[in-house]
């Protein structure tokens, strides 16, 4: 009887098993789907933690040294002569003998501007004298004199043949018997000497405020540095 039974009915349990099958093929496949999006949830990064982010690729990157140049330390110049207000004043490097002659409040009255040249540049420690009118050997830009002496030589012997005179070794006194040298430009003659431990030419005399191509022409004959 039973096999009467499913011998009537074997084509629909078949179809109904085949359908019960697929059915739930896919009823598991939808489920498997479902649960991996809710373990992986796609979710938008914010602002904070895109900042977060970025911050740590940059420390993760090779940091670079950025070498920022340092300012030349400032200079310290005397300005004195024929201006309003003397006295010791810092300059930036690269500054000129106008700025230094603005900084002590302008000149007097009196002050010869023909005689100096407002374009030369300052020098740490040196000495900016403004002349007057009435000076005669204007002394515009000294020298510093750091501490140790070239000698000087009184010896006669020292002038050499034809009247010539050191100017590497020569004092003060043997200096104003050139032409055109008086006591202003004789000491800074010694001052340049001292701090550019002495000269290298005779042609190097020129490098001293007041003492010009035409005054060379007349020093060149009378001048040696050995």
């Amino acid at each position: 009887m039973l096999w009467e039974w499913w011998e009537r009915y074997r084509r629909l349990l078949v179809g109904i098993g085949a359908l019960f099958f697929l059915g739930s093929s896919v009823w598991l496949y939808h489920s498997s789907q479902g649960s991996a999006q809710e373990e992986w949830p796609l979710t938008p990064i914010s602002g904070i933690e895109k900042e977060a982010l970025d911050t740590a690729i940059r420390a993760e990157e090779p940091k670079q040294e950025t070498l920022e140049a340092e300012p030349p330390p400032p200079i310290l110049v005397d300005v004195k002569g024929k201006v309003k207000k003397p006295g010791l004043y810092s300059f930036q490097a690269g500054m000129r003998v106008a700025d230094a002659i603005r900084q002590a409040g302008g000149t007097l009255p009196d002050a010869d501007l023909e005689q100096i040249n407002l374009a030369q540049p300052l020098l740490d420690g040196a000495a900016v004298v403004i002349p007057s009118k009435s000076d005669t050997e204007p002394q515009t830009l000294n020298q510093a004199v750091p501490g140790q002496l070239i000698p000087s030589s009184s010896d006669p012997a020292d002038q050499g043949s034809g009247g010539t005179i050191n100017i590497n070794t020569a004092t003060a006194a043997e200096l104003m018997s050139l032409p055109g040298i008086g006591e202003a430009k004789a000491q800074a003659i010694l001052q340049y000497r001292t701090e550019k431990q002495g000269f290298r030419s005779p042609e190097d005399i020129k490098l001293i405020s007041g003492i010009g191509d035409k005054m060379y022409e007349r020093l060149k004959d009378r001048i040696r540095i050995r």
